[in-house]
């Protein structure tokens, strides 16, 4: 349908604050910007991130919002979180992260996701 450029930025913690802090206000307001680690900057689209491709792909699978979990440990994964019906963030997961949560799960290095698919997921299937 078209095309979609994210541009990266990889580097130490403090190359990475720099550039963010040089980015000029109107970058905020024309495209979405994501720390989604220490050393990572994400710049995309406006109104393209993985909250709305999620909610693009449930409606495309006739999926209901509210039957759709989404998990989640960086900053760059608040819109998807958002807009799950349940949103998970890992343990591990950024504070801004965790202030949107719905629900938690264990971090990424003690089987996070796995814990999160049973919990809510399979629970009803044993």
């Amino acid at each position: 349908e078209g095309e979609y450029v994210k541009t990266m930025f990889f580097g130490d913690t403090a190359e990475i604050d720099e550039v963010e802090a040089a980015l000029p206000a109107e970058f905020y307001e024309a495209f979405s910007i994501a720390r989604s680690q220490n050393y990572l900057l994400e710049i995309g689209a406006k109104n393209v991130n993985k909250g709305t491709a999620l909610l693009k792909l449930a409606e495309d699978l006739g999926i209901a919002r509210d039957e759709v979990m989404a998990i989640g440990d960086g900053n760059n994964d608040y819109d998807m979180i958002q807009a799950a019906g349940l949103g998970v963030v890992m343990e591990n997961g950024t504070e801004r992260l965790k202030g949107i949560a719905k629900e938690m799960t264990l971090s990424n290095e003690n089987d996070g996701v796995a814990h999160a698919l049973e919990k809510f997921v399979l629970k009803n299937k044993q």
